[in-house]
């Protein structure tokens, strides 16, 4: 017999926007049901942002370890034990888990493990393996299912040994050399850390350069300082066939080429989990992204979507603050969100971050008036002290008004960076206000500074 529950808020998923719309419902003093398949923090917190980061930090403090040759330091990594250290990241995988899931109850947020499935505008059902399912009446459903990794139609994909971003980190073993498709930011960070720690590592790439949408000249010093470290990188390269044969894959390359690893990590982009849910009839849809308002809302007004499945820039930080507007307007209110101001990182080393309008994109949308300021990390004294001076800043900015329109900054942690010049877009800062602005000496992020006294 099916349990009957009733709702203010029922929200279908428990990623980042999900936890992030519950929390906020429930605190504006709606009752908020929280419907989540797996694990609640979904692939952020699981599979994506905070276990990757773990490991990229440990790639980053060998490279920074062996730094300490210059010193007369001599560090020892030929005991490395890459089981541990996937079994680490995963661990703080879990602590950051439960730290939602103590969230969600500190929230009076009921959560409910189980399938949530649309069966009219103000019903959810949750199906589990165990029970019958529960019904949720609900005046309110955000949709939160995020994404799934995208596996591309090429012959041989489902051979053993390739594998997505969701699949890794249930290897613990280290290749000895591995093949990823697609050189997004899934891509290159999966690079690097492969990179860090001694696997054989080649990149490839179907369209002409890395990062396709970030600036061009970003993407090429980075793409010159991948390779400098070892990272073999092949653009304009589509791959044709994956075999495998002795325990080894063989990716045939459109041209002839051919390149061999023992596991390939497919990093082809993501789709959106809006099929089966029952928002057929009740949502517009376009290639399967969720088609929504400003405010969050899809065209039958008591229903939300958010987060991947939206697809307004797949990025965990953008689907937490949808979830601030959905959770918010589910309850009665009137929020609204802008997008204008969303920052892009890259976690390699060094970092990118990028915010706004690149100088080709500021050019085609404002036309005249649009001049760049641009500052070589060289001239930075911390980053001297790093050792560590491989990179520059880029800002955008409008000549009349002198406000900035963008910004891209390749250096170490551009990704901490990054948010003076988005405050800066936010509230519409000049040139001249962060030139004003006393930064701290030594610091990385005097090069925000030094190049709005360039400008």
């Amino acid at each position: 017999m099916s349990k009957k529950i009733r709702s203010d808020v029922t929200i279908i998923g428990g990623g980042p926007g999900g936890y992030m719309a519950a929390s906020r419902a429930s605190q504006l003093g709606a009752k908020v049901t929280l419907v989540e398949k797996d694990e609640l923090g979904g692939t952020c917190i699981n599979r994506g942002c905070i276990p990757t980061k773990a490991l990229i930090h440990v790639g980053h403090t060998i490279s920074e370890s062996r730094q300490l040759e210059a010193y007369n330091v001599h560090l020892d990594y030929t005991s490395l034990n890459f089981s541990s250290i996937m079994k680490e990241a995963n661990s703080i995988a879990g602590e950051a888990r439960g730290q939602v899931e103590a969230m969600m109850e500190a929230s009076g947020v009921e959560v409910l493990k189980g399938v949530g499935r649309i069966v009219d505008k103000n019903t959810v059902a949750v199906s589990t393996d165990e029970e019958a399912a529960s019904l949720i009446d609900s005046s309110n459903i955000i949709v939160a299912t995020g994404s799934s990794p995208l596996v591309p139609p090429i012959p041989g994909v489902h051979n053993e040994g390739v594998i997505t971003s969701d699949d890794i980190f249930n290897h613990y073993d280290q290749p000895e050399r591995i093949v990823i498709i697609g050189a997004g930011a899934v891509g290159l960070e999966w690079g690097a850390i492969y990179n860090s720690i001694g696997s054989e590592v080649t990149i490839v790439e179907m369209m002409p350069d890395i990062l396709p949408q970030e600036d061009e000249e970003v993407t090429m010093y980075l793409r010159d300082i991948l390779e400098e470290d070892g990272i073999q990188i092949f653009t304009d390269s589509r791959v044709n066939e994956i075999v495998r044969m002795d325990n080894e894959l063989t990716l045939d390359i459109e041209g002839g080429m051919k390149v061999k690893g023992d596991l390939a990590l497919l990093a082809t982009g993501r789709v959106p989990n809006s099929r089966g849910i029952g928002l057929e009839g009740l949502v517009e849809m376009c290639r399967g992204f969720v088609i929504v308002d400003d405010h969050m809302r899809t065209q039958t007004e008591n229903i939300f979507a958010i987060g991947d499945v939206v697809g307004r820039g797949m990025l965990a930080h953008v689907a937490l603050h949808e979830g601030l507007v959905a959770g918010e307007n589910a309850a009665g209110g009137d929020a609204l969100l802008k997008y204008d101001v969303v920052p892009r990182c890259v976690y390699t080393a060094p970092e990118i971050a990028c915010v706004g309008l690149s100088e080709e994109e500021a050019r085609v949308k404002i036309g005249g008036g649009v001049k760049t300021v641009r500052c070589p990390l060289r001239s930075n004294g911390r980053a001297m002290t790093m050792r560590k001076n491989k990179g520059f800043i880029k800002l955008v900015y409008q000549e009349k008004t002198r406000e900035i329109l963008g910004a891209q900054i390749l250096a170490p942690n551009a990704s901490e960076l990054i948010e003076e010049l988005c405050l800066s877009m936010n509230v519409k800062a000049k040139l001249e206000d962060i030139a004003s602005t006393i930064h701290a000496h030594p610091t990385l992020s005097e090069i925000i500074w030094d190049a709005s006294l360039r400008g």
